[in-house]
Parts: C-alpha cells; structure tokens; sequence
C-alpha cells in the first residue's frame, strides 16, 4: 500500500489533500494519516503547511496556500 501511495502522489504532480486522497484511494483517513507519516519519516514525502514555505510546487507562496490552509497537504520528496 506504502508503494500505490507513492505512486499515486507522483502522478499527481504536485501537493494533494489528506482528505482528497483518502477518497481516491477508499481508505480511511486516519488509517491513511498514519501511512503518510510513516512515508514522511522515512523521508519520502513532506508535509506541506504555511508554516513551511519550501514548498517546490508553489514556488515559495505557500503563505497564502488555500489547500494548506484546509488541511493537512502532502507531496512527494524529488529524488533526484
């Protein structure tokens, strides 16, 4: 399942809600919460919040991220 997550957050170009991606996928959200930590410890994706403007996908202006803002937003760490 680790696997399919992170597949499907590389195909989705860019940061996605927890909440959308529960729905995508039909698994719970807490369920799916506890996933995407463990993929953030492991160091293959990163939470995005506007307290983190490193955001690669907005270019800096995640102050002001509506997404990040409702909630929580992942994306997937680049590997090269």
């Amino acid at each position: 399942m680790l696997k399919r997550i992170l597949e499907e957050l590389q195909a989705a170009n860019g940061p996605i809600r927890l909440s959308e991606f529960s729905r995508t996928l039909d698994i719970d959200r807490s369920a799916l919460d506890g996933m995407m930590m463990q993929l953030v410890r492991l160091g293959k994706l990163r939470e995005v919040t506007a307290e983190r403007p490193d955001c690669s996908h907005c270019k800096g202006c995640v102050s002001s991220c509506a997404p990040a803002a409702e909630g929580k937003v992942y994306a997937a760490v680049d590997s090269t």
